[in-house]
């Protein structure tokens, strides 16, 4: 994949987060690539959204990022987040 369209990735995504976001968001993490062992490529997302003063974070790997985005979506707006799920 050439720098350019590694670049217009993360400007799409970036589009899309301030779309649903806002400008309540920071990303941590984004890594499009393959993936080693499988050959698949795969973009990788790590992401703090901050809503109503409460910052949540959300991690997902997915092949595009329309597929990204609704799983940051689902995990930031889940009621519990995994820790609170295990150990409550």
């Amino acid at each position: 994949m050439t720098d350019q369209n590694l670049s217009i990735l993360e400007r799409d995504i970036n589009d899309l987060l301030t779309e649903e976001y806002g400008s309540g968001y920071r990303i941590i993490t984004y890594d499009p690539r393959p993936n080693i062992s499988a050959g698949l490529f795969g973009i990788t997302l790590t992401v703090e959204v901050t809503q109503n003063g409460i910052s949540r974070r959300a991690h997902a790997r997915k092949e595009n990022n329309l597929d990204l985005m609704k799983e940051i979506k689902d995990q930031i707006g889940a009621t519990q987040t995994i820790l609170e799920k295990h150990y409550l």
